[in-house]
């Protein structure tokens, strides 16, 4: 932020924190957020040197709480009845490994660029090697991110990146630590994406594989023109390794149900609610009544 500047923290419209910027513009909050049924959305607004108001660009999508959170912040209420008709499993992705749902929900960052995991949860001991984030960069280019687990001081390893076979990157990774590969010029399609991580002796130590969708360069452009004219602070979203229809309902509409409502907005691309793509960019209409 500016130096000096009043900041204020905001949840859903409401003033949650107030606060100054130090003289390097930088700022820290603490406060306490009750627990919710529904999705919240945070957001930061200031002034410039002008005095007009100016709003963060990205904001953070918080899912809503568990069951177990709100029993304990209510508990004469009692635990939750499932609604009539809740499906036993409901819709999922097939391209990746769906979250634990005993695990709380990442908080989700969402900006111009889509919306995409703001911390994702670390990795398990058995898992060391992960894909965080799909998103397209300010030139069309595909943007990769995600860590490598193993033990502190362990040392660098290739990753290479395969698309239906052919590498497209090779970089170091530094174990335990992120990593980012950058895909120029990459024909729009659907794609089988291979992440290998390899030892120095060359062999494969971690892979990853998984179905992965490079949007045209017209639905990309066409995704932020649409997010920079909406009201909504998720107008899209580039869909990311283990998303569902139904979590992208819940953590943006507060009710996973609403996931009817994002397959048919975006059911010219979308066949089967079952399966949907990272790398895909998808529209979030207003929710349904």
């Amino acid at each position: 932020g500016r130096p000096g500047a009043e900041i204020e923290l905001l949840v859903d419209g409401r003033v949650l924190w107030q606060g100054a910027a130090g003289p390097d513009g930088s700022f820290a909050a603490l406060f306490d957020l009750p627990a919710s049924p529904i999705a919240r959305m945070l957001w930061l607004r200031s002034s410039d040197e002008a005095g007009d108001p100016v709003q963060s660009l990205g904001n953070v999508i918080l899912a809503p709480s568990s069951e177990a959170e709100l029993a304990a912040a209510n508990p004469a209420a009692g635990p939750a009845e499932p609604a009539p008709g809740t499906p036993s499993a409901p819709p999922g992705n097939s391209s990746a490994s769906a979250p634990n749902p005993a695990a709380a929900p990442a908080p989700l960052r969402s900006d111009p660029d889509g919306v995409r995991p703001l911390a994702p949860s670390p990795l398990a001991s058995d898992q060391p090697l992960a894909l965080d984030s799909v998103r397209y960069g300010a030139e069309g280019e595909v943007i990769l991110a995600g860590r490598t687990g193993g033990a502190e001081g362990q040392g660098a390893r290739d990753l290479s990146i395969f698309l239906d076979g052919q590498m497209l990157s090779r970089s170091r990774a530094v174990e335990p630590g992120p990593w980012q590969a950058v895909l120029p010029d990459l024909p729009a399609g659907d794609y089988r994406l291979r992440a290998d991580l390899t030892d120095p002796s060359g062999q494969v130590a971690a892979r990853l594989d998984l179905p992965f969708r490079r949007e045209t360069p017209e639905r990309v452009e066409a995704a932020r023109i649409a997010a920079a004219q909406s009201d909504q602070a998720a107008a899209v979203i580039t869909v990311q390794p283990g998303f569902t229809l139904w979590a992208i309902a819940r953590d943006s509409y507060g009710d996973g149900f609403q996931y009817v409502t994002v397959f048919e907005a975006n059911s010219d691309q979308i066949r089967d609610p079952d399966l949907i793509y990272p790398g895909q960019v998808l529209s979030l209409p207003a929710a349904a009544e």
